[in-house]
């Protein structure tokens, strides 16, 4: 191959999916036309590092959510890179892990603009800048600030109508006995229901 090689492009997004909710989905599909990604890749964590990986729900439902949460996208697939490696997840170590796997892939790390403050605590973030493309979802009304500057050459910042959700939002809204229609794809609301999760 030589210098002009087309290189698959992967979007990488990562957490905890506890549970998935629309805004990862918007997230993720919102990068990929954007940035002409072939694929999104979401990886869910095992023992995220800054979490409390003991009130998580376990590494089997959350997978079995966001395996059906994705499946009427052709765009979207997920790993258990992860949650096979045990131990807790570091991002740095998932991203080597995958460049071995895929040598020739380029790959775009997506996150919220509100990783941005904790971006210093990342394990071996320099590294993880120099094996991906990494990709800050924002807002309109974001705006930089010197608190950032060094970063910012190192940022794909990718603007979006990205709606405040959370998945602890989901959780509060489930243990209230209120709604979260339209929050989460439905087969995830069922199988919530189902499993009788976040009560």
């Amino acid at each position: 191959m030589g210098k002009s090689e087309v290189r698959n492009k992967i979007g990488i997004l990562g957490g905890t999916f506890d549970p998935v909710h629309i805004g990862h989905l918007i997230l993720a599909d919102t990068a990929r036309q954007a940035l002409g990604l072939n694929k999104v890749l979401f990886i869910p964590a095992l023992k995220p590092p800054h979490k409390n990986s003991l009130q998580l729900t376990s590494a089997s439902l959350r997978t079995q959510m966001l395996e059906q949460a994705i499946a009427a996208n052709p765009f979207f697939s997920f790993s258990k890179i992860e949650i096979e490696k045990k131990g807790i997840s570091y991002s740095v170590e998932t991203l080597w892990d995958l460049k071995k796997i895929h040598p020739r892939t380029n790959f775009y790390f997506i996150a919220g603009s509100d990783v941005l403050p904790k971006l210093n605590t990342w394990k071996q973030i320099d590294k993880i800048f120099r094996l991906c493309k990494f990709v800050i979802a924002v807002r309109p009304s974001f705006t930089q600030c010197s608190f950032y500057k060094k970063l910012y050459k190192k940022l794909i910042f990718l603007q979006g109508i990205y709606p405040d959700i959370s998945s602890s939002l989901i959780r509060r809204l489930v243990r209230s006995n209120k709604s979260i229609m339209y929050l989460v794809p439905s087969s995830v609301s069922q199988f919530i229901n189902q499993h009788s999760l976040y009560k």
